[in-house]
């Protein structure tokens, strides 16, 4: 079973124009990484839509940021 490990937060940013990504720097550094087709690193995060649209319509202020380890 996948477990999510928890990554940051996500905010809108003050004058609301734009999603403001928290990433710790701790757990970031802890992330499960892939390698893409050219060798090029990433780290994957999701945020869930339903949270999401509940961000940017103001009903919260905060959302998890998290990643799905396999």
């Amino acid at each position: 079973m996948a477990e999510n490990e928890l990554m940051g937060f996500a905010r809108l940013s003050k004058n609301g124009g734009a999603v403001k990504l928290n990433i710790s720097a701790e757990a970031f550094s802890k992330a499960q990484r892939y390698q893409s087709r050219d060798g090029r690193e990433f780290v994957s995060m999701i945020i869930n839509l339903d949270r999401l649209s509940q961000l940017v319509s103001g009903e919260k202020e905060v959302v998890a940021v998290v990643q799905i380890k396999q």
